[in-house]
């Protein structure tokens, strides 16, 4: 009974984090031609293979830690949010080069989530997203700055309480020596993603 919990607890995660590929995917295929996004099909399809495969994971002690080229990991999950949300303006500042050790799939998971969040602050505005990935000595920062209403510090006291989203992605981050930070004013929310 002890080792149901956790176990339960990320099936709910995996139920949370598979509608956003699955949605892209329904999005795709009601499209005239489908096949003309191939590109976004195939990393759709290698999302949700990953996401399966981390309930495998999910009971295991060691995790699998590779160095990982940030800048197409990032694009990977932008385009899946572009196509989704095409109202909304996404900027990338990040050079091709940056590369950190982490597992790609909990770093797309957390950035989808992330991101996620920031459309869904928009609150039906058509919103400014900018992502910006920077080297802090050993240490990789990836900021997601919205313009989206903010959040009060009661807000985000409770962003971080046992669930999805937030939760998740700090404890999953933990896992490959990461962390997450947040801030926000009236002005919009700031999340970091800080992998060493």
């Amino acid at each position: 009974m002890i080792r149901e919990k956790p176990m339960t607890e990320a099936l709910i995660q995996v139920a949370h984090d598979i509608r956003s590929p699955l949605f892209a995917l329904r999005a795709i295929l009601a499209c005239p031609n489908p096949f003309n996004h191939r590109h976004l099909l195939l990393s759709i399809s290698r999302r949700l293979q990953e996401i399966a495969d981390s309930i495998w994971l999910s009971h295991k002690d060691h995790r699998f830690k590779v160095p990982t080229k940030i800048f197409p990991s990032i694009v990977e999950i932008i385009e899946e949010k572009k196509f989704l949300h095409p109202g909304h303006n996404f900027h990338l500042i990040c050079s091709q080069k940056i590369m950190v050790e982490t597992e790609e799939y909990i770093l797309q998971r957390v950035l989808s989530n992330i991101l996620n969040n920031a459309i869904e602050a928009c609150e039906g505005k058509i919103g400014t997203i900018a992502l910006f990935v920077t080297r802090l000595g050993d240490a990789v920062v990836i900021s997601v700055k919205d313009n989206g209403r903010g959040m009060s510090k009661k807000e985000i006291k409770k962003a971080f309480k046992k669930g999805l989203g937030l939760s998740w992605s700090r404890e999953a981050l933990s896992k490959v020596g990461g962390t997450i930070q947040l801030s926000s004013n009236s002005m919009g929310t700031k999340v970091s993603i800080v992998i060493y």
